[in-house]
């Protein structure tokens, strides 16, 4: 399933929202899903807001659900993004807990799969730059203890 990830923007921190937006990328990804961030889809520094709201509009409406992070209530761009995921009958998740994993199986050389525990119930591909595709675990374990990085920050 595709997610977009709605989050708060203008006014904050942009490397906060930047740390948001890859933790919940990370935990989308490792539930077995393909995250879209807004900073993805609208990565020019210089557009204008309707030019980064028509480019996340039109990114969700290609998504099949949409994640609202905190604090997307206090967000125009996130109440926007909230209207218009319910006109179009959009799956929304208020929680990245609520986010279900997929039910594909771990592939066997995965360094996070212990047989004997039940968590470990699906896998993950991303297609790299290159072209060529990573196999991440998506169990509960490894979403629970998975070290996201992005500059100086550490998030786990």
């Amino acid at each position: 399933m595709k997610i977009y990830i709605s989050l708060p923007i203008t006014g904050h921190d942009i490397e906060e929202v930047e740390a948001s937006c890859i933790y919940a990328s990370g935990v989308i990804q490792a539930k077995g899903h393909t995250p879209v961030s807004p900073l993805d889809v609208s990565p020019d520094p210089d557009a204008t807001y309707a030019e980064h709201m028509g480019n996340d509009i039109e990114a969700l409406l290609c998504c099949d659900a949409v994640l609202f992070l905190d604090g997307w209530r206090t967000s125009k761009g996130c109440r926007l993004e909230h209207e218009a995921a319910n006109i179009y009958d959009k799956e929304t998740f208020y929680s990245l807990d609520r986010i279900p994993n997929t039910d594909i199986t771990p592939p066997d050389d995965c360094p996070f799969h212990v047989k004997d525990f039940k968590e470990c119930k699906s896998r993950c591909e991303t297609i790299r730059p290159d072209g060529n595709r990573k196999i991440n675990c998506t169990c509960d374990y490894f979403t629970k203890n998975m070290l996201i990085e992005f500059g100086n920050f550490k998030i786990k």
